[in-house]
């Protein structure tokens, strides 16, 4: 909710409040980023060879314009009884699964970097390669950033 007297927030934007001598002062934070998520299922053995390729794909995002690049492994995800991480993708034994995202500054800007990260040599290379993971169970979308702190 918003406080009384507060002004109305702009799309794409939020309040956050300024702690002040006189109490709180909601001012405006106004977002723009993109962000790119995934979710894979690596098999556990084949951990160290997927940290090679992200390694990789981090130094060519970022080299390309990224603003963030993140590639974090499960850690407190248990299987629900309707979804939940390890069944989107289907888990298997023996696998773990992996959420990670990119960071833009605007899906104009993710846009841009994505044509140069898809011409990188670097890139190029991965092509005919044994994946480290099952590309066929990923999932994986751009977000518009309404709120950040």
């Amino acid at each position: 909710a918003v406080p009384r007297g507060a002004t109305s927030a702009r799309l794409l934007g939020t309040r956050r409040p300024a702690a002040t001598g006189r109490g709180l002062i909601y001012t405006e934070v106004i977002m723009g980023n993109y962000v790119d998520g995934f979710v894979v299922p690596v098999p556990k053995k084949k951990r160290a060879e997927y940290i090679r390729m992200a390694k990789l794909g981090r130094k060519v995002w970022l080299d390309h314009g990224a603003l963030e690049y993140r590639e974090c492994v499960a850690d407190d995800v248990k299987p629900g009884k309707v979804t939940s991480f390890p069944r989107s993708v289907k888990l298997r034994k023996g696998e773990e699964v992996w959420f990670s995202w990119v960071v833009y500054k605007s899906r104009r800007h993710r846009d841009q970097v994505m044509k140069k990260v898809m011409g990188d040599k670097r890139m190029q290379g991965m092509a005919g390669m044994d994946m480290p993971m099952d590309g066929k169970r990923m999932f994986f979308g751009g977000f518009k950033t309404l709120v950040q702190f």
